[in-house]
C-alpha cells in the first residue's frame, strides 16, 4: 500500500509536481526575486524607454517629436503605467506580475506538450538557472515582454490540433504584439508561419488573413 502510494506521487502526471513548481516558485521569490522588487534602477536597455514613456505621457508624439529606438508597444505601455502611478519604479510589479504568470503557463504549456509533469518541472527548473530568466525580469525592456507575449501565443495556439477561430484570432492580436513589441522577433512570427504552411496549410492561410488584418489595424 506504501509503495502504491509512494508511486502514485511520482507518477508523470501526479499533482506532486504541480505543488512541486509552485514550492520552487515561491522558495525562488523568497531567494531572489523578492529582493529584486527594491532595486532602484529598472530602465535598461538603451536606459531611455521609461524616460521617452514619459514624453509621451506629456503628450509628445512618438518618432514625430522625439527618436526612439524601439517599436511602440513598450513606450505605450510605460505610458499607461505612468498615467497610474507616480513613481515609475512601480513598474516593477507590474514585471514581476506578467514574470511569474509567464512562468505558470509556460509550466502548463509545457505540460500538454510533453504530457509529462516531471519533464514540465525539471524544462522549467533549468530555465530558472540562466541569467535572463533569474535576474533580467524587472528591467523594463522589449525583451520582457516579448517573453510574455510569446508564451501567452503558445497557450492559445497550442495545440493546434485543438485550435478555432477564436483562438486563432486571440493567437494572431498576440503575433502582433511580439512584432511591435521587438522587430527582430520577426524570426519567430516567420518560423510559426512556416511550422503552419508545413504541418497545416488551411490553419495557414487563416492565420496568414486574421495577422494580415490585425497588423493594418495595429499599423
Amino acid at each position: 500500500m506504501l509503495f502504491s502510494f509512494k508511486r502514485k506521487i511520482i507518477d508523470k502526471n501526479s499533482f506532486f509536481w504541480d505543488w512541486a513548481f509552485f514550492f520552487t516558485l515561491v522558495f525562488l521569490f523568497l531567494k531572489y526575486w523578492g529582493k529584486q522588487l527594491f532595486i532602484n534602477y529598472t530602465d535598461y536597455g538603451e536606459g531611455s524607454y521609461l524616460y521617452e514613456s514619459f514624453l509621451m505621457n506629456k503628450k509628445f508624439l512618438l518618432y514625430r517629436d522625439f527618436f526612439a529606438p524601439q517599436p511602440p508597444i513598450i513606450y505605450i505601455i510605460g505610458n499607461f503605467i505612468l498615467k497610474i502611478f507616480n513613481n515609475p519604479l512601480s513598474i516593477r510589479y507590474l514585471l514581476f506580475i506578467l514574470f511569474t504568470l509567464s512562468n505558470i503557463f509556460l509550466f502548463y504549456i509545457l505540460k500538454k506538450f510533453f504530457k509529462n509533469k516531471i519533464l514540465s518541472f525539471l524544462t522549467i527548473s533549468i530555465s530558472f538557472l540562466f541569467t535572463n530568466t533569474i535576474h533580467w525580469w524587472p528591467t523594463f525592456t522589449g525583451e520582457t515582454f516579448l517573453r510574455f507575449f510569446i508564451i501567452v501565443f503558445l497557450l492559445f495556439f497550442l495545440p493546434i490540433e485543438n485550435i478555432n477561430k477564436s483562438k486563432i484570432l486571440i493567437s494572431c492580436f498576440f503575433l502582433n504584439l511580439i512584432f511591435f513589441t521587438k522587430f527582430t522577433a520577426v524570426f519567430f512570427i516567420i518560423f510559426t508561419f512556416l511550422f503552419l504552411l508545413i504541418k497545416e496549410k488551411r490553419l495557414f492561410f487563416s492565420f496568414t488573413k486574421y495577422f494580415i488584418i490585425l497588423f493594418l489595424i495595429f499599423f
